[in-house]
């Protein structure tokens, strides 16, 4: 997933929707379908095809959304674009699904927003919220930081997959929970 780097930008507050139709009596099965109706994505994106832009965004308009992308992209004067998706969380499947079948590697960009999609999904899932709870036993965190100039590991963690490597190695060591370090907070620093 990082040919085209994409990022959700904003990340509206999940409980704002899910606690107002809860506390209407909304059944969980009706909050899980209507909440991703209520809240907007916006995911940026680098490296893809101008073209596929241009169908990504007209994509997007169809379903309620929209899709920034430079002017030069849309005039084909640059052979790629970074943008801005808009769209509404339960317009994302059928925008997925129809980019699939279009050319200028919108079934690959559908694949990578398909796992962010799901990564964020998962993500808001959390049942280990409840073993936090004072009385329950400590977790162990492993720390990573992904900036050059970290204390601890002076920056061997700047290139994603070494970052990955890293997790992996500290949740196989016993770490329950990590910590990724992505701002320096040494004075001075930038």
């Amino acid at each position: 997933m990082d040919e085209f780097n994409l990022i959700e930008i904003s990340n509206p507050p999940t409980q704002s929707v899910d606690g107002l139709l809860k506390d209407m009596g909304v059944s969980k099965e009706g909050i899980s379908i209507m909440s991703k109706k209520g809240r907007m994505m916006l995911i940026h994106f680098d490296n893809l095809d101008s073209r596929g832009g241009n169908i990504l965004k007209q994509e997007a308009l169809a379903r309620g959304g929209d899709c920034a992308v430079p002017w030069e992209g849309v005039v084909l004067e640059k052979p790629t674009v970074s943008g801005l998706l808009i769209i509404k969380e339960g317009m994302l499947e059928h925008l997925c699904n129809k980019i699939e079948t279009q050319p200028f590697n919108l079934m690959a960009f559908s694949c990578d927003l398909r796992t962010l999609v799901s990564n964020i999904q998962r993500s808001r899932e959390r049942p280990w919220v409840e073993k936090l709870l004072p009385g329950n036993p400590p977790w162990l965190m492993g720390v990573v930081n992904v900036t050059p100039d970290s204390f601890s590991d002076g920056g061997d963690n700047l290139a994603h997959q070494d970052a990955v490597t890293t997790a992996l190695n500290m949740v196989s060591e016993g770490a329950d929970v990590i910590d990724i370090g992505g701002e320096s907070t040494r004075p001075g620093a930038d």
